[in-house]
C-alpha cells in the first residue's frame, strides 16, 4: 500500500484534475489522504464527496504541518507526497515504487516539467525514457513529489512545522537526509506536469511576508550548510539547462 499525501487549500478544478490523473494512471494498490487547510465550502464539498481519507483544519497550518499530519495518518509502507496541481502518467507511483526498491535513496522524485499542459504527457514521458536510458540524477529532489518509506520520518523526524505556510520545508528535509548520509535522486523514468504552485501564488495575493520568513529560519537554522544547498541548486540548474540544450527536454 502506497499512501498519497495532498495538502489542499482550494484550488478545486487544479485538485480534481490530479485527483482524476490519479485515478487514470495508478495500477498499484493506494490510499490517498487529504489534509485541508482551511478551504472554501466549494473545495470542502469536492473534497467530501471523494472515496478517500479527508482532514480538515480550521485555518491554514501550512504545508509541514498537513505533511505530518498526513504521514501520521497513513496506512501504507511507503507514502507520496504531492502537490494539488500535478499531473501524472501511466504507471508514474509504480515506477517510482520500482526505482526506489531497486537503488539506495532514501528519497525519490520523478522529473517534471511545468506550466501549461499543451502537449501530450504520456509521449513525453516515452521521448524522455528513451532519450536519457534510465538516467539518475543524484542528490536531487522535485518538492511536489516526494516518495519514500513511512519509517523514513522515524529516523530523520518529521516535517519543521516552523516554516509557515509553505517554501524551504522540503530543503530543509533534504538537508536533513544529508546529515544522516543518506541520498535523494531524481528518475528519468517518470516525469510529471506541474501547473505552477498554483496554491502558493494565490496565497502571496495576500501574504507576503512568509516566504521571507521561512528563508530567514532556514538560513539560520543552517548556516553554512546554507551555502552549500545554494550551490547546490545552482549545480542543478546548470545541468537542468544542459539537458535541455543538448536534448530539447525539461526535467
Amino acid at each position: 500500500m502506497i499512501s498519497i499525501i495532498i495538502a489542499v487549500k482550494d484550488n478545486k478544478e487544479y485538485t480534481r484534475k490530479c485527483v482524476e490523473s490519479i485515478e487514470n494512471n495508478t495500477n498499484i494498490k493506494y490510499e490517498i489522504i487529504f489534509i485541508d487547510n482551511a478551504s472554501g465550502q466549494e473545495t470542502v464539498g469536492y473534497l467530501n464527496s471523494l472515496p478517500y481519507k479527508y482532514i480538515r483544519n480550521q485555518e491554514n497550518k501550512g504545508c509541514a504541518y498537513a505533511w505530518n499530519q498526513g504521514i501520521k495518518s497513513a496506512s501504507g509502507e511507503y507514502v507520496c507526497i504531492i502537490n494539488n496541481d500535478i499531473e501524472v502518467p501511466a504507471n508514474w507511483l509504480l515506477k517510482l515504487k520500482e526505482f526506489y526498491e531497486k537503488h539506495s535513496f532514501v528519497l525519490v522524485s520523478p522529473c517534471m516539467r511545468e506550466g501549461e499542459l499543451n502537449y501530450n504527457l504520456e509521449n513525453y514521458n516515452k521521448a524522455f525514457a528513451n532519450t536519457l536510458k534510465n538516467r539518475i540524477f543524484i542528490d536531487e529532489f522535485r518538492g511536489v513529489c516526494l516518495f519514500t518509506k513511512k519509517d523514513l520520518f522515524d529516523i530523520i523526524g518529521f516535517f519543521d512545522e516552523n516554516f509557515q505556510i509553505g517554501k524551504f520545508e522540503d530543503e530543509d528535509l533534504f538537508l536533513r537526509i544529508k546529515a544522516k548520509n543518506f541520498s535523494s535522486a531524481v528518475t528519468s523514468t517518470v516525469v510529471i506536469h506541474h501547473y505552477g504552485s498554483k496554491t502558493i501564488k494565490n496565497i502571496k495575493k495576500i501574504n507576503t511576508s512568509f516566504e521571507d520568513n521561512n528563508r530567514k529560519y532556514f538560513r539560520g537554522k543552517w548556516k553554512k550548510k546554507y551555502l552549500y544547498r545554494k550551490f547546490l541548486k545552482t549545480k542543478i540548474a546548470l545541468r537542468r539547462k544542459f539537458i535541455k540544450l543538448r536534448y530539447g527536454l525539461e526535467y
